[in-house]
């Protein structure tokens, strides 16, 4: 059954003039079945300007860890009871983070349906987890969902830390020079780090998602700090370059 829709796919995607891809795993899959016309860019999201707002209420400044977590990661758990350890595991992180670093913790809800129903919704799930962490006051703040993609962008570039789970929040977060830990539940993640960092020694399955294996991921977040920022200010000019190359390639196949 897989193979099939592999055949469809390779049939349909070679009737078109160009493809883009915004990372090498993803490249690489394209070729081992046969697709033609397909190059390697940027996700165009490097070059999404942040627009400014005041922030001094949600972010403590130099001391904020900023978190995602969607209730897509929720379906990689087999039940309610491993979901719901999941859940459980993810307020410990929270609370072992604010305890024993003095940090701030914001969560940061990136997607949401447009009706403002709870499905698919970071700040439905989230508020379930913020209210189980309501006596550690204003230790951990749920950042209301009403930003534009531009304004979460500019929120994410003031935490020190981020942790998250939605791709393209964790592309704002890089390309404004923060430290991520990107928990991937499909292969874009994995290829954009292996592609900016050389491996995914900042990726965190989605399926080993627990209290301690949050715990390390922060904890080489912290201890490679300023290794990271060094690496995303070289970097971040020469993807944003990259990011343009979709409309390279449509401009070459208009012509």
């Amino acid at each position: 059954k897989h193979a099939g829709v592999e055949r469809f796919m390779r049939s349909h995607l070679n009737g078109y003039d160009a493809i883009t891809v915004r990372e090498t795993e993803s490249l690489k899959y394209l070729n081992s079945l046969g697709v033609q016309n397909v190059s390697l860019v940027a996700d165009p999201a490097f070059n999404l300007q942040p627009e400014q707002f005041p922030v001094e209420e949600l972010i403590e400044e130099n001391n904020t860890v900023a978190l995602n977590v969607s209730p897509l990661i929720r379906l990689f758990r087999n039940d309610e009871a491993s979901r719901q350890k999941m859940d459980s595991d993810i307020i410990a992180f929270i609370r072992d983070t604010v305890n024993s670093t003095g940090m701030r913790i914001l969560l940061v809800p990136h997607v949401g349906p447009l009706d403002g129903g709870s499905s698919n919704s970071d700040w439905h799930y989230m508020s379930g987890l913020a209210a189980q962490l309501s006596d550690l006051g204003r230790r951990v703040i749920l950042a209301p969902p009403i930003f534009n993609a531009a304004q979460l962008k500019y929120l994410l570039s003031k935490a020190r830390f981020f942790i998250g789970a939605r791709t393209h929040a964790t592309i704002g977060a890089i390309s404004m020079g923060v430290p991520t830990l990107s928990i991937a539940y499909s292969v874009k993640a994995k290829g954009i780090n292996k592609d900016l960092f050389g491996d995914t020694r900042y990726v965190l399955e989605t399926p080993s998602v627990s209290g301690g294996t949050l715990r390390d991921g922060l904890l080489r977040l912290q201890a490679e700090e300023s290794d990271i920022k060094d690496l995303l200010k070289s970097r971040i000019p020469q993807w944003r370059e990259r990011a343009f190359g979709s409309v390279d390639r449509l401009q070459e196949v208009l012509r």
